[in-house]
């Protein structure tokens, strides 16, 4: 699914929101939105000298090589927790 499509889905999800008495549908709905956020892409947080990380669970998505050197799996399009990952 595109990232738009996901933002569009999102976006109704939030404007169509139930009243507060409604704690199942608003836990669904919020659980929804959760996975639909992980199948946008995007970008790992990376800083030089430093490994790669997810930017939704924070795992380490790279390994020392040595001498201060990270080699990140950029081969890697999806993290454990299900976020899509955008190397570009």
């Amino acid at each position: 699914m595109e990232d738009n499509k996901i933002t569009d889905a999102i976006d109704t999800i939030r404007a169509n929101w139930p009243p507060e008495n409604r704690t199942m549908l608003i836990e669904a709905l919020t659980l929804a939105i959760g996975a639909l956020e992980k199948q946008m892409h995007k970008k790992p947080i990376m800083k030089d000298w430093s490994p790669a990380f997810c930017p939704s669970c924070g795992k380490e998505l790279s390994e020392l090589i040595g001498d201060g050197y990270y080699k990140h799996w950029t081969n890697r399009n999806i993290c454990d927790c299900g976020q899509k990952l955008n190397w570009g």
